[in-house]
């Protein structure tokens, strides 16, 4: 082809020389357009999965608010224990042979 005519012909507006829009979809990784039935169940399966996580992550704080409980119970309790070791070391609290007061 003459240099000349070449590039008038890469310069023109009227011709494309990239690859156009069907060469896109022959690509094996193209996606289709979706109908709109799809987004629907797309859209109601992404809320149900949010839900699912929202749900998930109070039932989280929930089991992290009993857990924060449950140490400051066993803490009271530890404390108990010792605060009886001590009232039976100094003798104002007796004990029987299987540690009843």
């Amino acid at each position: 082809m003459d240099p000349e005519i070449a590039e008038i012909y890469n310069k023109s507006k009227a011709v494309s020389t990239s690859q156009g829009s069907s060469f896109n979809l022959m690509k094996a990784s193209a996606k289709r357009r979706r109908s709109k039935k799809q987004i629907e169940e797309e859209k109601k399966q992404e809320e149900l999965r949010k839900a699912e996580v929202e749900r998930m992550c109070q039932e989280h704080a929930d089991m992290k608010a009993k857990l924060d409980v449950l140490k400051d119970n066993a803490d009271d309790l530890e404390n108990a224990g010792k605060f009886i070791g001590q009232l039976r070391d100094a003798g104002l609290v007796y004990s029987d042979a299987r540690g009843e007061l």
